[in-house]
């Protein structure tokens, strides 16, 4: 795959907004000097730990993605016509979000997204100067925003402080779906990404929110759960495995949810997703910070990171969302590093936590699909586990309603893998592409055969 090298434009800082002074106290939390080469070496050390797979060369992205040098298009007031509360709005959220109060809405998961429809008006297309903003709190994260469901500009960049960002500018006259998703995780080690706190909608002079037409029970989307960790967020897919170390100062920079295997998924099933994924985490123990907490700590999260004293202690409401199909890919974080788990310990957690995730969602009995595997030893040594894991399982829920699927060597290594030996962009769409028939021959066929309704 051909590479691009990334260059600082008129010296800027790719981490500081454009056209925005970044505050020298708090803007910028990133170290100079004998800090930064200390930040640098403990990743270093954490990130092996996790891959045991290294490789050296220049600052480079894969041909799938550019890197964005700051938060462009901050929306100013002069441009503001209308501003409605996120809260108030006919916004709708995929993926776990903590309604926090009249005007906020707070998430920190991989591939949470929000949309809208917005109205624009013949005159306000014929002026050019339409705009479509957000008021958020971006808390350092990436985020994919889509127009009619295509890619609308590169990924925005955000910081830590309270901004309204441009989404789309200049959108011809009538009704238009716009759709942000987070493309980052809820943490990476010493990535600074926090949660997300949503405030608003920001329209220029000719603009209006829309509501849609609910859709028929009987057409309802597939619903689908992703339990997982850095092979389900999309860790490392935007980065080149020729040249890892690039990868180290800025993590946070070469992970797309929006590129997964899990989005990519919903996208071809026309399925409402949900994805809890943190890199390093295991299900007895983690790769890089080991024994707590590890994945199954978090199944009742709603915020991952718990970084605030308002948002800690927040139970996610399974009453929510009840999915159709729960996909697990966990494992070989357990693995990564000794002393590793024995098997009967491995086993017995694994299905202690498939017991309590189908618990929270009776009477509803969802599938559930085991998936495990990939290239080398850490990949691959679980599966057989995993497999006894789905056996014992099996007894107590519905054989039927258990199914398993190895993923070992299904993705071409090295050519379709990325940073620290994940995937890449065409590695994730590879893993989706062998899982759809999968998935399909799993779930009743009204719910994957089915044109959309919105």
């Amino acid at each position: 795959m051909e590479q691009k090298k990334v260059e600082k434009k008129d010296g800027a800082d790719c981490e500081t907004p454009r056209g925005v002074v970044a505050s020298a106290a708090s803007g910028n939390r990133r170290s100079t000097g004998v800090g930064m080469v200390f930040i640098a070496a403990f990743l270093l050390l954490l990130l092996i730990l996790e891959r045991r797979r290294v490789f050296f060369g220049p600052l480079v992205l894969s041909d799938n993605d550019e890197m964005v040098c700051g938060v462009a298009n901050v929306v100013t007031k002069e441009e503001t016509h209308s501003f409605v509360d996120v809260t108030a709005a006919p916004v709708y959220f995929q993926g776990r979000v903590w309604r926090r109060g009249p005007q906020d809405v707070e998430f920190d998961w991989p591939c949470v997204s929000w949309s809208f429809d917005v109205h624009v008006t013949a005159a306000a297309a014929a002026a050019s100067a339409s705009v479509v903003g957000v008021s958020m709190d971006g808390g350092d994260n990436g985020f994919r925003v889509l127009v009619d469901g295509a890619p609308h500009r590169d990924i925005l960049r955000t910081d830590a402080l309270t901004r309204t960002y441009a989404l789309a500018r200049n959108l011809t006259a009538g009704v238009h779906r716009v759709e942000v998703v987070k493309e980052t995780e809820a943490g990476i080690t010493l990535s600074g990404l926090r949660v997300v706190r949503v405030r608003g909608v920001a329209l220029s002079q000719g603009l209006t929110l829309v509501g849609r037409p609910a859709r028929r029970e009987q057409q309802r989307r597939l619903r689908i759960e992703f339990f997982g960790d850095s092979d389900t967020n999309g860790f490392g897919n935007l980065g080149s495995r020729a040249h890892w170390w690039s990868c180290f100062p800025n993590l946070s920079l070469y992970e797309s949810c929006y590129h997964s295997y899990a989005h990519l998924l919903g996208r071809a099933l026309d399925a409402e997703i949900h994805v809890e994924a943190w890199s390093g985490k295991g299900i007895t123990r983690n790769a890089a910070d080991f024994w707590t907490p590890t994945m199954p700590d978090y199944w009742r999260s709603t915020i991952a990171t718990n970084t605030t004293r308002s948002s800690a202690g927040v139970p996610w409401d399974f009453s929510a969302f009840s999915p159709d199909l729960v996909v697990v890919y966990l494992g070989s974080n357990d693995f990564a590093t000794p002393p590793h788990p024995s098997a009967d310990t491995f086993v017995s957690r694994y299905v202690t936590m498939l017991n309590g995730m189908v618990a929270s969602y009776a009477p509803s009995r969802p599938q559930v699909l085991l998936i495990c595997g990939g290239h080398g030893a850490m990949d691959n040594d679980p599966c057989p586990l995993v497999q006894q894991a789905l056996a014992a399982f099996s007894q107590s829920y519905d054989a039927a309603r258990a199914h398993y699927v190895s993923l070992i060597d299904v993705v071409p290594y090295p050519d379709y893998y990325g940073c620290i030996e994940h995937r890449s962009v065409s590695g994730h769409a590879t893993l989706a592409e062998y899982l759809l028939p999968k998935i399909k021959g799993i779930l009743p066929s009204h719910l994957v055969q089915r044109p959309s309704n919105e």
